[in-house]
């Protein structure tokens, strides 16, 4: 299945973080100096429940969270209302 990708956190200052996540397909936009916007949404596909699993585990941040809904997920590494 298909699943359109966004994220919780807006800014990323720490490259790390930011070459995880161009791994699946984000790219990124320097807003100022060490600030960067998240650009786009990426489109992956995930076909068993154990993929998903490992990929909440490597992309889901440091509690490895992810929200999932209906053909999306949201990587939630940052507060959410």
């Amino acid at each position: 299945m298909k699943f359109k990708l966004s994220t919780a956190y807006y800014f990323y200052q720490h490259k790390k973080r930011r070459k995880q996540l161009e791994e699946l397909g984000f790219e990124f936009t320097q807003q100022r100096e060490g600030i960067y916007l998240i650009e786009g949404a990426p489109i992956i596909e995930i076909n068993t429940l154990d993929e998903l699993i490992q990929f909440g585990k490597e992309y889901g941040g440091e509690e490895g969270k992810i929200i999932v809904c209906d053909g999306h997920i949201e990587i939630y590494d940052d507060y959410r209302e």
